[in-house]
């Protein structure tokens, strides 16, 4: 556990620093610094977000090794974990811990992920009611409802013996959930494109379909999610 002095004693401007490597694409010297102040016995939720933030961009940076990729991403999961129990109302802790919680699960399989369904989506909504219009929550709740509302009918079955009320959405739910996070933050994900894109697929809007999945392929990034993504848009829109 962390305590307050310990929590007290990484400066804000440490974290000030480490922010403005993170958005200079620096993940991995924005990492460095964290462990630093950890093997300092700096500890605390501030802390530990940050570097769960740090390991999952890296972890999307990986070009083509899937262990490196997966390594990070449980050392994300793990520093989400302790950050989450050192400050358990910080809404950040609940943000990257319901990112990991499912990143991990999708490793572990269908079933681990429907497992884990119900936990992910209440750290997500915890997260929410914190800061309403954090574009990245917005996004991964609205990539929740799809999926939900995408399960195939051998998943439900699966989720019905873990549940007595399996999880439920919508595509018009995921929908809301990814224009309100387009809206926060315009292009700032290519896979939000690619999602909203989608979800207007399910629903037999083609015309807006195929307007995101163009905007998807057009996307800049080039990480492992916007190539995923990209990949996805461009086979989607030749069916628009």
């Amino acid at each position: 556990p962390c305590t307050a002095t310990m929590a007290e004693s990484t400066s804000s401007d440490i974290l000030t620093a480490v922010d403005e490597l993170h958005s200079a694409g620096k993940e991995k010297e924005a990492r460095d610094q964290l462990k630093a102040e950890l093997a300092a016995g700096r500890e605390s939720a501030e802390i530990y977000w940050r570097l769960a933030r740090e390991c999952r961009g890296l972890a999307n940076r990986c070009p083509d090794s899937e262990e490196q990729r997966k390594a990070l991403i449980y050392e994300a999961f793990e520093s989400a974990k302790k950050g989450l129990a050192a400050e358990p109302d910080n809404w950040s802790c609940h943000k990257w811990m319901g990112i990991l919680l499912d990143l991990t699960g999708r490793f572990e399989g269908t079933k681990k992920r429907i497992e884990n369904s119900f936990l992910v989506k209440e750290h997500f909504t915890k997260a929410l009611d914190k800061k309403p219009d954090d574009a990245v929550v917005l996004h991964c709740l609205g990539v929740w409802c799809y999926e939900v509302a995408n399960l195939s009918w051998l998943q439900r079955n699966m989720a019905a013996a873990f549940f007595a009320k399996p999880p439920t959405s919508t595509y018009e739910e995921a929908l809301e959930y990814l224009l309100r996070a387009e809206k926060a933050s315009p292009n700032f994900y290519a896979s939000n494109l690619n999602y909203i894109g989608k979800a207007y697929y399910q629903l037999k809007k083609l015309p807006e379909a195929k307007e995101f999945f163009q905007k998807t392929i057009n996307h800049e990034a080039d990480g492992h999610d916007d190539r995923e993504a990209k990949k996805e848009a461009a086979s989607l829109m030749k069916k628009c």
